[in-house]
């Protein structure tokens, strides 16, 4: 669903929480574009990927997630993005995140 803003830009946030892997997917909308402005993810498992992803194969935007040390704590990160990622005409987007017991991904932004 999402909110309705001014200029008919419809903003969502898509959340989703899983042990092994977690995909917050945007569905593609036909004639209009998704603009991804932050992504968040968290992840049990030391060297997480955290992938933005458009369709099934092509990756905007990849970061792992890492520590410095052992620690009982999820790794996490969060991004606010100064000039979104701009996806194709009516083609999904979604954040990914690997785990092992835990990890939680999260996508916002706009379509217009």
């Amino acid at each position: 669903m999402g909110i309705i803003g001014i200029h008919g830009k419809r903003y969502f946030s898509v959340t989703q929480s899983t042990p092994t892997i977690a995909y917050a997917k945007q569905a593609g909308v036909t004639g209009k574009r998704i603009f991804v402005t932050d992504i968040a993810g968290s992840s049990d498992k030391v060297g997480a990927i955290l992938d933005v992803r458009q369709g099934e194969e092509t990756v905007l935007f990849s970061i792992q997630l890492t520590q410095l040390a052992a620690t009982s704590s999820p790794l996490a990160f969060s991004h606010t993005f100064e000039s979104p990622i701009i996806g194709e005409t009516g083609t999904p987007i979604w954040v990914t995140v690997d785990g092992t017991v835990a990890c939680k991904a999260n996508v916002s932004g706009f379509i217009a």
